[in-house]
């Protein structure tokens, strides 16, 4: 039934990434872990959506994942700017904590990134990116906030490299900083300059996500912002106008409930993120085999999923050409992602 698989139980590998779906309550939940205070994510699924766009605001930074396709060559368009901190990608599957690392050390005028990147960002201050890259890997707040969200591992599976034929996914930032907008890919030697903006980066921002799109090609991609969550700052403004015996707006009460039941279902999500279904799962596949029904299931699986790659292969197929797109996976992947 399990190929290439050892049944038992083992601890994940200390010093090892797991991967991690592109998810907002997930990436929410990460920011939190590591100190990040009221900053959320919201998965976008246009930057064409202006109402959207003005609802969100402030935007500190995007997060893109998309289907990767090594090239087998860096980009010429990365730059030296000392300004901007930037630190490469030498661990496996650390890409998306990577992005929100890179991203997170550019706005700390603008967001409380908490005691933990503070330190980590003086301390890998004057080191070179790559430098800083193998530092990330070895702080373990942040690599335990990351591992989280790693499924258990009941059973040791072999080490498999990707190859042509996997669907390998990568994540990359986009932030404003000084005038400019940058990609920050850490598989570049350093950041990329998309170009200058005065008041909408994001319309920057855009543009050269609609590029790397339309090079690559597929559907298979999302797009999650980094916004400023005023939950704490409606809660305290309430409690100010309670002791006052002030009203309370109807509208700020729906809001406040909005966003916390918002992080009540994201919370119960990750919970069930994380919960051990191996057993259950288990035992389900030793009942439907005691009872002949394995093997017709398996025909019906194996059927059904080479029809979903087919009806997959056909969309991507439609979609390249496309000028303009809009975002947001029908499943968010989580890998496997380059080294």
């Amino acid at each position: 039934i399990f190929p290439y698989v050892r049944l038992g139980c083992f601890p994940f590998k200390k010093m090892s990434w797991c991967t991690i779906e592109s998810d907002p309550g997930v990436f929410t939940e990460l920011l939190s872990s590591i100190g990040v205070r009221d900053v959320y994510c919201e998965e976008i699924w246009s930057l064409e959506d202006r109402e959207v766009i003005d609802r969100l605001r402030p935007i500190f930074g995007l997060v893109f994942l998309f289907k990767y396709k090594d090239e087998g060559k860096q980009d010429d368009r990365s730059v030296a700017a000392p300004h901007v901190y930037f630190a490469k990608q030498v661990i496996t599957n650390a890409c998306g904590t990577q992005a929100l690392i890179n991203l997170l050390l550019n706005v700390t005028d603008k967001v409380d990134v908490g005691p933990e990147l503070k330190r980590f960002m003086e301390f890998t201050e004057a080191m070179d990116p790559e430098t800083r890259g193998h530092t990330i890997g070895s702080f373990e707040a942040i690599r335990l906030a990351h591992n989280s969200f790693a499924r258990h591992q009941n059973f040791s599976f072999e080490e498999k490299i990707a190859t042509e034929d996997d669907d390998v996914y990568h994540f990359i930032g986009y932030v404003p900083k000084d005038g400019m907008v940058y990609e920050l890919d850490g598989l570049q030697k350093g950041p990329i300059e998309i170009g200058p903006y005065s008041d909408d980066w994001i319309a920057v921002a855009n543009e050269a996500i609609q590029q790397r799109f339309s090079s690559f090609g597929g559907i298979r991609f999302n797009l999650l912002a980094l916004c400023k969550n005023p939950l704490r700052e409606l809660v305290d403004l309430r409690e100010d106008l309670r002791k006052e015996k002030s009203e309370v707006p109807l509208h700020m009460e729906a809001k406040i409930e909005e966003l916390q039941e918002r992080l009540k279902k994201w919370n119960m999500e990750n919970s069930r993120r994380r919960h051990n279904y191996i057993p259950f799962i288990v035992q389900l596949l030793l009942i439907l085999s005691e009872k002949g029904a394995l093997p017709g299931l398996i025909q019906k699986a194996t059927e059904k999923t080479a029809e979903d790659r087919r009806r997959a292969q056909q969309r991507e197929g439609s979609a390249k050409g496309k000028k303009r797109v809009s975002f947001g996976a029908e499943e968010a992947p989580s890998g496997p992602t380059p080294d």
